[in-house]
């Protein structure tokens, strides 16, 4: 600057600064050419030791890191004179010199997405497999099949249409404020939950766990579809006045009885489903409705097939429809299912099956036999799930065990299976007749102090 009159100082990146002197500054330097840097779909620029120009290009002697972008992953990166290698944190480097840079590379979505790495919301197509945690909404492309394993989402789930979600692991999802902990599709959709693993989904305000977000003060009918629970462990909380699976909240603006919140069939055929609604909910059905508006689910069928369905109510029980394989079942429903009833809680599983006692030997003691309890493929525990009492169970005859549950399915109450005690054939006990003429009025065979063991 003025001949180098004017001191100046390297700022870097390109900026240069000086202290303005009395009079002008005329300023004179040699540009120096830029260079392209050129990177694959899939990655993305991290760092520059020099700013790009307006066209993205950096001067000679810039080092420039990229990597690939969440969620892929790269392999087989070159520069196009060598092949580059990450660092611990996947980041490759290259240093501009006097040509533009291309880069390629075999860059593929993640077999695995950590949502941990996502900076917001996550988008998630056909195939992918989801773990860790993000505060962000996943939603889920129509149509796409995802898997969930060990994932967290506490900004809730939302089904652009028609899904599958399979579980593996441990999961959960949380609705943000007012959204379901999965919204499911609209009309004609279907939300269909596979797998053997766990899934906890808990509803926003005034939202369902899994079903409708929240309707308030709604100008158009809102409408979702079908649900279908065909495994693993699923327990799907209502935010407050949402059901625990089924529709939210719903308020016309004008309090209108006109207005309508929908949700499709719910069909369980297997696994086991909790359900639990918020105040004035169902556990499985509608949401709480103080307001005029009018909330219809559609047809809520269970399959034999089930572990166990706990809901704190369901809406139009007595419409339920139980299946066994392809048949209905539901005019002979209680020769497949235990169902209990307790004030609005339902408690459904596969018909209790107590294991068959053989014949007991007499001891002279009390006979406690403890049969196998099982409901479908479940095998409760002794103590936890329910305990034995007896009747009868000393001498020869029938004796009675009383299975009582308790914890988990108290609601049940208790079940009676009886048994037979028998005289041992391999008793040599020795009795001796005493009064034999009192024995004699079914036989003259009897003396006084004759000795014969029991099957003499």
């Amino acid at each position: 600057m003025n001949g180098g009159a004017v001191e100046t100082t390297d700022a870097g990146n390109r900026q240069y600064t000086f202290t303005m002197p009395d009079g002008d500054v005329t300023v004179t330097a040699t540009l120096l050419q830029t260079y392209a840097v050129s990177l694959p779909t899939g990655m993305e620029v991290v760092s520059a030791t020099n700013a790009a120009d307006a066209d993205g290009k950096y001067i000679t002697g810039t080092t420039v890191t990229f990597k690939a972008s969440f969620p892929y992953a790269a392999s087989d990166v070159s520069d196009g004179t060598s092949t580059l290698e990450p660092d611990a944190n996947g980041i490759y480097t290259v240093t501009v010199a006097d040509a533009d840079v291309t880069v390629t590379a075999t860059v593929e979505r993640s077999a695995t997405i950590d949502l941990s790495d996502a900076t917001g919301d996550f988008n998630a197509i056909e195939g992918d497999v989801l773990t860790g945690s993000t505060s962000g909404t996943l939603t889920i492309a129509d149509g796409a099949g995802i898997t969930l394993s060990g994932a967290t989402i506490t900004g809730g789930i939302v089904c652009s249409g028609t899904a599958t979600i399979t579980l593996v692991g441990t999961n959960s999802t949380t609705g943000g404020y007012e959204k379901a902990g999965i919204q499911i599709g609209g009309s004609g959709t279907t939300l269909t939950i596979n797998g053997d693993g766990t899934l906890t989904a808990n509803g926003g305000d005034d939202s369902a766990g899994i079903g409708l977000s929240s309707a308030w003060n709604v100008t158009e009918d809102v409408v979702g579809g079908n649900i279908v629970i065909n495994g693993g462990t699923i327990t799907a909380n209502g935010g407050s006045g949402g059901a625990g699976i089924g529709a939210g909240v719903t308020k016309d603006k004008n309090n209108s009885s006109s207005r309508k919140a929908i949700v499709g069939n719910i069909t369980i055929t297997g696994g086991t489903v909790t359900a639990v609604g918020g105040s004035n909910a169902d556990g499985i059905g509608a949401g709480q409705n103080n307001y005029n508006a009018t909330i219809q689910i559609g047809t809520v069928t269970i399959y034999d097939a089930i572990e166990m369905v706990d809901a704190s109510s369901i809406k139009d029980f007595a419409s339920v429809v139980y299946m066994h394989g392809e048949t209905n079942v539901t005019a002979s429903k209680t020769d497949y299912f235990a169902i209990s009833e307790d004030g609005n809680h339902r408690l459904i599983i596969q018909k209790l099956v107590i294991a068959e006692i053989p014949d007991q030997s007499y001891t002279g003691s009390e006979i406690t036999p403890e049969p196998t309890v099982t409901i479908g493929s479940l095998t409760l525990t002794k103590g936890t799930d329910y305990t034995y009492s007896y009747e009868n169970n000393t001498n020869v005859g029938t004796a009675t065990v009383t299975v009582t549950f308790q914890g988990d399915y108290a609601s049940l109450s208790s079940v009676e299976k009886e048994f037979t005690i028998v005289w041992s054939e391999t008793d040599t006990d020795e009795y001796t007749i005493h009064n034999a003429a009192e024995w004699n009025v079914f036989c003259d065979c009897l003396n006084d102090n004759d000795t014969y063991n029991r099957f003499s």
